[in-house]
């Protein structure tokens, strides 16, 4: 068993994580929480801990990911990525990882919950791969334009040759 010291060291350093952190119980009770989630999600800790998860999330919300929820408490870690609407900042986009966490050999008694808000992240790929399209689009019209040309060029030469090479007499 830890010491008290060594737990509120672990607490210190998990809540320095930039991501949201939570711990919740087969229950879905908070046992854990960093600052990046109760900032995000409007709460303090101590409002937090030891509540049902949909009263934080919102029911509408933990609806979503409860299946997600049962898939970790069978020991399965899943993720993806989903809007979720925050009354401070608005849309925005989270990928979010559910983690089964268990002591030892024991069955997975608690979920690690970890959020990153990718929307940034998720706007500047949309901009490269519009970028990416748009000079992949000039590259083939500069394409054509100078294959007609080179076309043109190669049809006047001929044409001159022609010229050069014909019977002055006739």
């Amino acid at each position: 068993m830890k010491s008290n010291t060594e737990l509120q060291q672990l607490r210190s350093l998990v809540d320095t994580l930039p991501n949201m952190v939570a711990l919740v119980d087969a229950s879905m009770q908070y046992r854990l929480i960093n600052r990046a989630y109760s900032e995000y999600f409007g709460y303090s800790k101590q409002e937090l801990l030891g509540r049902h998860a949909g009263e934080a999330l919102g029911q509408a919300y933990f609806n979503m990911v409860e299946r997600y929820l049962a898939h970790a408490l069978q020991g399965r870690s899943t993720t993806w990525i989903i809007s979720h609407h925050s009354p401070e900042i608005g849309e925005r986009l989270l990928s979010i990882k559910l983690l089964p966490y268990s002591m030892g050999n024991k069955p997975v008694r608690s979920i690690l919950f970890v959020a990153e808000d990718v929307t940034e992240t998720m706007r500047l790929h949309q901009k490269l791969a519009a970028f990416k399209e748009a000079q992949e689009h000039k590259l083939l019209k500069s394409s054509k334009e100078l294959d007609q040309a080179l076309r043109s060029t190669e049809y006047h030469a001929l044409k001159l040759d022609d010229t050069e090479n014909a019977d002055p007499l006739n």
